[in-house]
């Protein structure tokens, strides 16, 4: 009686779940997936955006000013963009948080920044005693670990 029945599943279903792995993927090429992030705001104290530029730097051998300025900002309508010069504001805020660690950002006047393989090997050991830390933290086992 129903065997001529066929379920219909809207066409914009399956691609947009197929955009959303898309978009999942870029998103940690660029290094601003959640994993990354939300570790790197955990380990440093940082604001979202900070650690959006950090995981740019952790990811990339260099990141141009036009590419931290287009993954920050580009998802805003066109009349909230902020000045350009903001993103040299940006970059500062992860050189403080990582200068109490001894980790530097390399500017390249007119281009961009980069950070040194060793500075990322530090970051992502702070980041794995951070989480240490919090795991501590939450079990209250924080007083036998040495850090």
């Amino acid at each position: 009686m129903f065997s001529n029945l066929r379920v219909v599943v809207p066409d914009g279903a399956t691609e947009l779940e197929r955009l959303r792995d898309r978009v999942e993927q870029l998103e940690q090429a660029l290094g601003v997936d959640r994993s990354l992030t939300s570790r790197l705001r955990t380990a440093f104290g940082l604001e979202p955006g900070v650690a959006q530029v950090m995981g740019m730097l952790m990811k990339r051998d260099f990141v141009t000013h036009d590419a931290l300025y287009v993954v920050l900002y580009a998802a805003r309508p066109e009349c909230d963009w902020p000045d350009a010069r903001i993103v040299d504001t940006q970059i500062s805020r992860p050189r403080r948080a990582l200068r109490r660690h001894g980790i530097t950002i390399r500017t390249q006047w007119g281009e961009g920044w980069s950070m040194s393989p060793a500075d990322k090997a530090r970051v992502h050991a702070v980041m794995d005693s951070g989480d240490a830390y919090v795991a501590a933290v939450a079990t209250g086992t924080i007083a036998s670990m040495r850090f």
